[in-house]
């Protein structure tokens, strides 16, 4: 509060300054003097009265003992009077002093003389105008709101249901950006001397009087039910400005500065129906507080600082903002002088608030009694308390989408950022972390050679369309599909993936009629392909694509809260990826499948049995064992489950963390520096990572040193080369390719052939024929044929001796996706 000794000593000077926020307050600051005037009659009136009153106690004695006792007792009759009088005075002041307390709580702090006066923020001042480039875009650009729901970061629907209207779910690379905002902001502000706290979010009354929320914003405060003086923080402001609230500081100690990231909650009471769309005044949000405590004579100097270090912060994202001096009439309730610095939103086409840097004077200090003691030892004086947010996160995620955007939809991440991102750009990424898309991958890229060619490019093309949600492209795709074999399971699986894809981006799930349309399509693909399979021989895709099929239900009933249905139709999911994987006990999609069921059901254990088939060359006992790894709540503590995790890290779209897959490789490694397994497994990362120069490196390496003893020599050569193999055909140095797996194959020539050797013939016959070398292709063709039936290699073998390569065919077929 503003001192009431300068409000009394110079009424017109306070009246003005205040007038210049606010008219109605010199009313407030007159009523102030009055009542005070007032007051110190009533204690000038107690006061004569206690020295009358003393005056007739010192008689008694002498008057006893000249006049006898009834004298004295008329003398204290008289005393007795006075201290009624007294009393009725002083009730009368502490009435007084309650009104004063009451209107000097609600009355705000003076605008410094070098605000700029007016009644609103028409009078504000630019100070410092943007140099930053302004983004140029050459295509329409879109609100943050907008960009945030196609990329499947924000979630503004499902965060209504959750709790009502202006709040956010972040979801995916939109909890990460957010987080990586945090631990940017904190950083740049430790670095620059600031004492980083973590403070709660649950706050006293008495902390919210001291920093001026109370009484006067009582309405924008959430009360915590239960607890009469509780409340949650609107800002980190008022933790840590009230951190040595009572306390008395030595000179030398100031000035300090303080930095917080916390949660910050507000109703906006004052802000019905402003900003209702986005990030920008949301009920919950995230901001990174810096606070200052400082002697008088600097705290000036202090806001300009404190404000060049929140222009830091846009400065190194790269974000266009400017600096606006707020006016008199602007200002918030505390404040003598604020500074707003203001963001570009291009969809707005204006520079909109992102961060508010204010001095408090010592407006704050006198309500929390926080003063510092004088080097000199002659008294104490009220320190200048200063606050700036450093800056608002969620503001700073909506200008970063805005700003950033590019015309293909993905979003760039600051270069600053990206340390803390690990990623260069936003992509667009499947709501609700659909894990039939997953599998719609699997079956386009893990069974590449038992589909006809023609249908193996109309897949990876409508899977590629559907990931980009061009609907129309992927139906002509599937449907190319269709028309030569009806029920065709995949294509029926893309079939249900472009109706999902179409539910989650384009229909609002409270549309019944919608719903029905999709509930119709699982239907129809799952006869569909259950059609297909009593009249064909089922193969282990045909069941992998049913169960893909119940998963999208399963999904889509979960999102509907119908968890009775989805729980059913998630079994059935299992039930057919078992069939597939009993009938290809080495097909990888089965099993990943199955795991992915598990994640969402919780269960890791069960997920760590499953993939346990994956490693343990389908040894399902092996998977019992691998129970036994799993600690609380799934946190891996051997270098084989290590190794499990690293499966799950690369190859599950929820899980997705090549980062976290290099590091724990890089531990078992380094621990176990000779054995190839370990080696093997990061070469095989790289090239899931598409880190083709670091496979080819990585894998030459491991042959030059592979132990003649290793039982899986063979094996390890061959994978490797096979690794190699692939990762030039990425490249596309065919040349090279050919002669790593002619290598691959002499290395495994008299063993067992098995679906993977069997895999990497055709790839050999493949990279034949785009080299030219017909002949030999067709030779290796004919090998395949006639060596395994059982595997569907002969019916491929026999399109490819039918059908040679085409130009097109080089890079549908042979490079890795």
């Amino acid at each position: 509060m503003i001192d009431i000794k300068f409000l009394v000593s110079n009424p017109t000077e306070v009246q003005e300054r205040l007038g210049n926020r606010n008219p109605k307050l010199k009313e407030e600051s007159a009523k102030v003097v009055n009542l005070y005037q007032e007051y110190k009659k009533e204690l000038q009136k107690v006061e004569d009265l206690r020295a009358k009153r003393n005056n007739l106690s010192k008689q008694i004695g002498v008057v006893r003992a000249k006049e006898g006792p009834e004298a004295a007792a008329e003398i204290m009759k008289q005393a007795n009077l006075l201290k009624d009088e007294m009393a009725e005075s002083d009730v009368k002041m502490n009435e007084l002093k309650a009104q004063i307390d009451k209107l000097m709580l609600m009355i705000p702090n003076l605008p410094d003389v070098s605000v700029p006066v007016g009644p609103d923020e028409s009078a504000n001042v630019i100070v410092k105008e943007n140099t930053l480039p302004l983004p140029k875009f050459d295509f329409e650009p879109k609100d943050h709101h907008a960009l945030g729901e196609e990329l499947g970061i924000l979630d503004f629907q499902t965060a209504s249901v959750l709790s009502g209207s202006r709040f956010a779910l972040l979801r995916g690379d939109g909890a990460r950006l957010e987080r990586s905002l945090i631990n940017f902001m904190i950083d740049l502000h430790t670095q620059a001397g600031y004492m980083e706290y973590m403070p709660p979010a649950i706050i006293n009354a008495s902390a919210l009087l001291g920093t001026g929320q109370l009484p006067k914003f009582k309405e924008d405060m959430y009360h915590l039910e239960g607890e009469e003086d509780q409340y949650l923080i609107s800002t980190a402001e008022i933790p840590l400005t009230n951190l040595y609230r009572g306390q008395i500081l030595q000179e030398k100690d100031l000035p300090k500065a303080f930095t917080a990231y916390t949660p910050c909650f507000r109703k906006e009471a004052g802000a019905y129906g402003k900003d209702t769309r986005g990030l920008i005044r949301n009920h919950q949000f995230n901001k990174v507080e810096m606070v200052w405590l400082s002697k008088p004579q600097e705290s000036m100097e202090i806001l300009e600082k404190m404000t060049c270090e929140a222009e830091k912060v846009l400065q190194t994202l790269g974000l266009p903002y400017q600096r606006v001096l707020l006016s008199s009439g602007d200002m918030g309730f505390s404040s003598a002088k604020t500074y707003d610095l203001e963001v570009w939103f291009p969809s707005q086409n204006c520079f909109r608030e992102i961060s508010s840097c204010s001095n408090c004077t010592d407006f704050q200090a006198r309500r929390m009694n926080l003063r510092y003691k004088e080097a000199n030892g002659k008294g104490t004086q009220f320190v200048h308390t200063l606050n700036g947010s450093g800056i608002a996160v969620g503001r700073t995620f909506a200008a970063i989408l805005e700003n950033y955007q590019q015309k293909d939809g993905t979003i760039l991440i600051p270069e600053a950022l990206r340390p803390y991102f690990g990623k260069d750009k936003i992509e667009r990424m499947f709501r609700k972390l659909s894990l039939c898309f997953l599998f719609s991958l699997a079956f386009v890229l893990g069974n590449a050679f038992t589909m006809p060619p023609d249908y193996m490019q109309k897949a990876r093309s409508g899977v590629a369309a559907i990931y980009n949600l061009d609907f129309q492209t992927a139906e002509q795709d599937i449907n190319y599909i269709l028309e030569k074999s009806p029920n065709y399971p995949i294509a029926l699986f893309g079939k249900t993936m472009i109706e999902w894809a179409r539910f989650e981006y384009e229909f609002e799930k409270s549309n019944p009629a919608q719903t029905e349309i999709f509930e119709k399509a699982i239907s129809s693909s799952i006869e569909g392909i259950k059609e297909f399979i009593e009249e064909n021989d089922a193969t282990a895709q045909d069941y992998l694509a049913l169960g893909g099929i119940y998963g999208v239900k399963a999904r889509f009933d979960l999102a509907n809260r119908k968890y009775i249905k989805a729980y059913f139709a998630g079994k059935k999911g299992i039930k057919y990826m078992n069939k597939a994987a009993k009938l290809s006990p080495e097909m990888y999609d089965a099993y990943l499948g199955e795991a992915i069921y598990q994640y969402y059901a919780g269960t890791l254990p069960a997920v760590v049995k499953v993939l346990a088939k994956l490693v343990g060359s389908a040894n399902a006992q092996k998977g019992i064992d691998y129970l036994n790894i799993i600690k609380d709540k799934g946190e891996f503590s051997s270098d084989t489950a290590k190794l499990l995790l690293v499966e799950i890290s690369i190859h599950n779209e929820k899980y997705y963390n090549p980062e976290l897959a290099a590091k724990l490789i890089s531990e078992v490694r380094q621990k176990y520096p000779q054995n190839p397994l370990f080696e093997f497994v990061s070469i095989i990362t790289d090239y899931e990572n598409k880190n083709y120069d670091e496979v080819i490196s990585s894998a030459r390496k491991f042959l030059s040193k592979i132990g003649k003893e290793d039982f899986y020599k063979e094996i390890y050569i061959a994978r490797t080369y096979s690794a190699i193999g692939t990762s030039y055909m990425a490249q596309g140095l065919w040349q090279e390719a050919a002669k790593t797996f002619e290598e691959s194959i002499l290395a495994t020539q008299n063993q067992e052939m098995s679906r993977w050797q069997m895999n990497n013939l055709l790839r050999l016959a493949q990279v034949y024929d785009v080299l030219g070398k017909r002949e030999s292709a067709l030779e290796l063709y004919k090998n395949i044929k006639k060596a395994k039936e059982s595997w569907g290699m002969d019916e491929v073998a026999s399109i490819y001796i039918k059908t040679p390569f085409t130009t097109e065919d080089k890079i549908g077929h042979l490079s890795p996706p």
